[in-house]
């Protein structure tokens, strides 16, 4: 019998307002997170890269305390470099948690975060 568990896929999805948003609740039998992706939108729904403002990307084993992600933090402009760190963490983990601070540019925004 294989152990190997299939890739699992939670996302977060709000406005680009200051403010923290979070993950619904994940599988803590997962051994790794990261945020695959992070996308913003204008009005019209179109993909555009903000100007200014804060990313803050953090993990909650328990759903209730979020603790710092190595790479976790970054500036909004830089969301689609390649160069960009993913941030990543490893360890159980119920929930996910985006906070923004001062984006602008973008009215919405939609993550990605891939378990394994």
């Amino acid at each position: 019998m294989s152990t190997n568990r299939v890739p699992a896929e939670f996302f977060i999805v709000g406005d680009a307002t200051n403010g923290s948003y979070e993950s619904q609740i994940m599988d803590t039998a997962f051994e790794r997170a990261y945020l695959g992706s992070i996308q913003f939108f204008d009005a019209a729904g179109n993909q555009v890269t903000p100007g200014a403002g804060t990313v803050a990307f953090t993990m909650s084993p328990d759903g209730i305390n979020f603790q710092d992600v190595p790479g976790g933090a970054f500036n909004a402009a830089d969301a689609y470099l390649t160069t960009r760190d993913m941030p990543a963490s490893a360890g159980p983990a119920r929930k996910a948690r985006i906070t923004l601070t001062g984006v602008t540019g973008a009215v919405s925004f939609y993550a990605s975060i891939a378990r394994y």
